[in-house]
């Protein structure tokens, strides 16, 4: 029998079509995994960013953002602003009833100095009691003849910041060596706060760049230290006097120059720093306040970041009844990464970090809680960006990008506060008019992510 050429050519064309089918099938099915997988295909939902304008001049720098006191709905905004040609700068701040449609107040100063320390990195605060018509603020000041000899001035006010105490210093020294980045969580009568204090160092600490540190800061006799004071009002009508209490180190030796941060869990107070060991890893730590003693410091995760210097780069926690999260970045092994981890009972144990971003990110991040196990995230990303998410039961839903003209310090560090299921953060934005001079402005946004409508994992 003898098969015909034409019949010959004709099975080896579908043989070819048979296996490019098949091929095409298993590309599709491959690429179908991957998208399911892979975090970058996700089909995220919307957020909604709506910048709104804060009344400070353009070489204003360092906001801070609060509730108004005894109102979740309304806001609070300070910032440093400049007076021309002098050495003297003014805490400003603003309200606003709603900041998608009111507009802010016209701004008051909360107080003003020409011997303040002044930097991207270690700014002044104001923050509101949730409870108690009460507004507590702080800024920094000289104490000696080193760049880095300053302290901490707390001020109350609990008329709606129209007058102020006297300022007045919540640790018991008096020495060389930089006092700062305060975090506060409320008390009963007023607010617990936490800081670095260095009266064991020489103040020689350089915020601008970590490689500047002292490499030899390892003796016990010159290092960072984390200390917290309980801070309470008199029950006078007027200015109210401010009163310290339970003055105490926390950990003998931190990070030089990283943020710390504090919330309340259950009425359990909580806070977060970058800890440093002999060896210098400077990971995450966090410790709570039980039984009114505070707990051995323990890390949240072994990142084992090794560096020699401060990364001038801290945490962010926040809680949700039980429920604690926590974000920083870590440069472990040279890879930059910002992390999340979730604790689900009441700050004990956290569970194994997700990575937000490994692209480089610049890090600083921010974390809120809104109800019903959502969260809402900000850090800064490479490109000169505030990258934003919105978490929901356990898992990222949706994803932005706040475009921003500066870079690097000139960013400062941004603040977020959750409000009305979104959330609102504020930063610094400097804008080069020309080759010679630099301006900045104060930028704010409310951040409306589209919640899913099923709320059960």
């Amino acid at each position: 029998m003898t098969i015909s050429p034409n019949l010959i050519k004709q099975i080896k064309i579908n043989k070819n079509l048979y296996q490019f089918i098949l091929f095409f099938f298993a590309i599709a099915l491959i690429n179908k995994i991957y998208a399911q997988e892979s975090p970058s295909n996700k089909q995220y939902n919307k957020i909604a960013i709506q910048e709104f304008n804060i009344p400070a001049t353009n070489e204003s720098l360092a906001p801070s953002i609060t509730h108004t006191p005894k109102n979740p709905n309304g806001v609070a905004i300070s910032w440093l602003q400049p007076i021309d040609d002098s050495d003297i700068y003014q805490l400003r701040m603003t309200t606003i009833l709603n900041p998608i449609t009111s507009k802010p107040s016209p701004p008051i100063t909360i107080a003003q100095g020409d011997n303040w320390f002044v930097n991207w990195a270690d700014t002044p605060q104001i923050i509101a009691h949730p409870q108690k018509n009460i507004y507590f603020a702080h800024w920094l000041e000289q104490e000696n003849e080193g760049r880095y000899d300053y302290g901490i001035r707390i001020i109350g006010s609990q008329d709606n910041g129209k007058t102020w105490s006297l300022p007045f210093r919540p640790h018991d020294d008096i020495k060389k060596g930089e006092h700062g980045f305060v975090s506060y969580y409320p008390t009963t009568n007023g607010f617990g706060i936490i800081w670095l204090d260095g009266r064991h160092t020489t103040g020689h600490h350089n915020h601008n760049e970590h490689h500047n540190h002292d490499n030899n800061n390892s003796k016990n006799d010159n290092r960072m230290t984390l200390r917290h004071a309980n801070l309470s009002l008199s029950q006078q009508e007027s200015i109210p006097p401010m009163i310290i209490s339970n003055e105490i180190e926390i950990d003998s030796k931190t990070c030089d120059c990283c943020p710390t941060a504090a919330a309340i869990s259950n009425n359990t107070p909580i806070i977060a720093y970058r800890g440093r060991t002999d060896t210098e890893i400077r990971d995450i730590y966090i410790s709570r306040l039980v039984n009114n003693e505070w707990s051995e410091p323990q890390v949240i995760h072994n990142d084992n970041w090794q560096i020699m210097g401060c990364p001038v780069n801290g945490p962010s926690i926040t809680t949700n009844n039980n429920d604690i999260a926590a974000v920083w970045f870590t440069a472990a092994n040279n890879k930059p990464e910002v992390k999340i981890a979730f604790s689900n009972d009441n700050g004990q144990t956290f569970n194994k970090p997700i990575i937000l971003d490994n692209q480089a990110p610049i890090g600083r991040p921010q974390i809120v809680a809104i109800n019903e196990n959502k969260w809402i995230i900000a850090w800064l990303s490479q490109n000169n960006k505030i990258k934003i998410q919105a978490w929901q039961n356990g898992k990222s839903i949706a994803q932005q990008e706040i475009s921003v003209t500066s870079a690097g310090r000139n960013i400062g560090m941004p603040k977020m506060i959750a409000w009305n299921n979104k959330a609102i953060i504020v930063w610094t934005d400097f804008k080069s008019k020309d080759s010679s001079s630099v301006n900045s402005s104060i930028k704010g946004a409310v951040i409306s992510p589209e919640w899913n409508s099923n709320h059960k994992p």
